[in-house]
């Protein structure tokens, strides 16, 4: 051990003699804190061998020794690169003693690092929220340090900013104009986008899984006219989202599987599409403050994929759960027919 405190502990009787066997001579208030108790702390300047004498009943005595060995002491920092950090980035934790030589290193708990056994393991999480480690440095003689730092890991992704100018070579009074991309990025908000185009390569997602679809008279269906005018809002987990392979970003279109008419009437009036981002794991009342991403016009639909290419393309922050809201309206012409039938996943409550 390095020359700290460190208590010692005996039990058995109401009183116990200390004294030195070989070692540093017992000073009281100095590098002894008491004798006569039981659990004295100690302070040696090398190693030690104890014996301590205590009293039982019925005038009998027991004894017993201890070696507290004395090893060189060390010094160490512990850094890491940030304090504060974003999803899925690279946190770099270091620990580094002084003198070099050779060292064992446990973090703890080992979760989201890289090596929990090294010197400089590396920290990434895709989970928002206050996270602390501790580690424990032993040198080869044994000698024992315990530190701990944190990160806070905020609810957003870093964006890929890339800087660019209109010109590089100008004259005194020209205008240059400057942008600031973001790489196709996830964003760190939930939102309408400036844009209908992507920097980053498209894909295309399927979210959830068919068990079952709606009849001609049942709800819920995206291209439902059982009445002259229906509102509809979806929720859609994140967890699913991202399951799909879908870590966030810029949405620029959505699609429903149309499998049956049932007799329902194609053309559907002022079909409008909003969308929006709620902390609510379950839909229990209308959710307020959407977006309209495809403004009121009439559609048409058929059997098979109906896609929507949206007018106003939506940012998803890939941790919020997404909503969306399908409308139409057709009680100018009071007219009202049957649902196409959807495939839909049914999520337990």
């Amino acid at each position: 051990m390095s020359r700290s405190s460190y208590t010692l502990n005996s039990s058995g009787g109401s009183n116990f003699n200390w004294s030195v066997i070989s070692g540093d001579p017992i000073s009281l208030g100095n590098n002894f804190s008491c004798n006569g108790c039981s659990n004295p702390v100690i302070n040696p300047a090398y190693s030690t061998v104890y014996k301590v004498v205590s009293n039982l009943s019925g005038g009998c005595s027991n004894t017993d020794t201890i070696s507290v060995d004395v090893v060189p002491d060390f010094n160490y920092s512990l850094t890491q690169s940030a304090t504060t950090t974003c999803l899925n980035s690279l946190i770099q934790f270091n620990a580094s003693p002084s003198p070099s030589g050779n060292y064992s290193y446990q973090w703890s708990p080992a979760t989201f690092l890289t090596n929990s056994n090294t010197a400089t393991p590396e920290f990434n999480t895709s989970i928002p929220g206050f996270y602390e480690y501790e580690v424990t440095i032993v040198s080869n003689l044994g000698c024992v340090k315990v530190d701990t730092l944190s990160v806070n890991v905020l609810p957003a992704y870093s964006p890929d900013i890339t800087l660019t100018a209109s010109d590089t070579n100008v004259f005194c009074g020209d205008t240059v104009y400057l942008d600031a991309g973001l790489g196709g990025g996830v964003p760190a908000f939930c939102g309408p986008s400036g844009a209908t185009t992507c920097n980053a390569p498209s894909s295309s997602q399927t979210i959830g899984t068919d068990m079952g679809s709606n009849s001609g008279t049942q709800y819920p269906s995206p291209f439902g006219f059982y009445y002259e005018s229906v509102k509809e809002q979806y929720l859609f987990r994140a967890a699913e989202l991202i399951a799909s392979g879908f870590s966030g970003g810029k949405i620029t279109e959505i699609a429903w599987d149309a499998i049956a008419q049932n007799n329902a009437a194609a053309i559907f009036p002022n079909y409008t599409i909003k969308m929006g981002c709620t902390n609510q794991n379950t839909l229990n009342t209308w959710q307020a403050g959407l977006t309209t991403v495809f403004s009121p016009q009439n559609v048409t639909i058929a059997i098979g994929i109906n896609q929507f290419v949206l007018t106003t393309a939506y940012e998803w922050d890939g941790i919020s759960n997404l909503v969306v809201e399908v409308c139409f309206d057709n009680t100018a012409n009071n007219a009202y027919t049957n649902n196409w039938s959807v495939p839909h996943q049914i999520f337990p409550l």
